[in-house]
């Protein structure tokens, strides 16, 4: 077996690494069409990792497949650990797309408690006259995040108008209504991130799950390429691991699939090959490929 440290060995620039082949093969992920695209059912990291360490051996059988089975996708099966390094980086912006701002509920618990500080200090200065309680009408309450942020404005506002006439009368200072204003706008600044969000998240889920889709695609070719030629050598799972080993098969999205390969169009040896032994074909490597995204069927050897 071929030593895979060499070809596997991530370098420093690693963001580069994975970015550069999600960026060539973003526009082969938006040509996919809604009903060619499968559910991300694996744990990426993990399918990422089985994949690009399988691929060395793959790719010294690259001859072999050229030479008996023109009829493969062999340029999915050229480009794995792009695909490999493409999804993973999907799937990191997934997953920074998908993570709430963690910062939201301390300022929202912050500024819930100054704005109740304010508004009682407001009162008290309204019930003795040294503020116009009108103002107070305006408030929108405690309840919701734009809410609070416009009731701490309003209340620093409403202080500042009036600060040279209520100093020494009440307990309410400058840097409280400095921090009532920086609150509102980093409380308003998180929540438009986090309704912005919502998009992005929807962005991001599509791309990932058609990188997936070509991901596994690629890896299903090379199993099926791996499982022709060394189907007498017993050492098809050491040279291509499944990645679906106990999972059953996968699902299209937005449709049932019975688990388990799903036929091709043709399961015909492709011209040039010779079909292994035992009952005459290869038996099925775990859960079955689509057929080719975006482009015609390659006439693989076996569903």
């Amino acid at each position: 077996m071929a030593d895979s440290n060499a070809e596997t060995n991530i370098p420093d620039n690693a963001e580069i690494l994975f970015k550069e082949p999600y960026e060539q093969l973003l526009p082969e992920f938006k040509a996919l069409k809604p009903d060619e695209i499968v559910l991300v059912n694996l744990d990426i990291p993990t399918a990422v990792a089985t994949v690009l360490g399988a691929g060395p051996e793959i790719r010294n059988l690259l001859p072999q497949m050229e030479k008996d089975l023109p009829g493969f996708d062999l340029e999915r099966i050229r480009k794995l650990d792009q695909y490999a390094m493409a999804i993973s980086h999907a799937h990191t912006l997934f997953l920074i797309a998908s993570q709430p701002p963690d910062n939201l509920q301390p300022l929202v618990d912050e500024g819930t408690h100054l704005r109740e500080t304010l508004f009682t200090d407001a009162s008290a200065l309204v019930q003795r006259g040294f503020l116009n309680g009108a103002r107070l009408k305006d408030l929108k309450g405690p309840k919701g995040y734009k809410n609070l942020a416009v009731d701490l404005q309003i209340l620093a506002a409403l202080f500042r108008e009036s600060f040279p006439q209520i100093t020494g009368k009440t307990g309410t200072t400058q840097e409280e209504l400095l921090r009532a204003e920086q609150l509102a706008a980093r409380i308003l600044r998180a929540v438009g991130l986090r309704e912005q969000g919502t998009a992005l998240i929807a962005e991001t889920s599509d791309i990932r799950a058609r990188a997936f889709t070509l991901f596994t695609y690629g890896y299903d070719q090379a199993r099926r390429a791996v499982t022709f030629l060394r189907w007498n050598e017993d050492d098809i799972e050491s040279i291509s691991p499944s990645l679906y080993t106990g999972r059953g098969g996968r699902k299209r999205a937005g449709a049932e699939v019975p688990e388990g390969p799903v036929p091709s169009p043709s399961t015909s040896p492709a011209p040039g090959s010779t079909a292994p032994a035992a009952g005459g074909t290869a038996p099925a490597t775990g859960a079955g490929a689509p057929t080719t995204p975006g482009a015609a069927n390659s006439q693989p050897f076996l569903s």
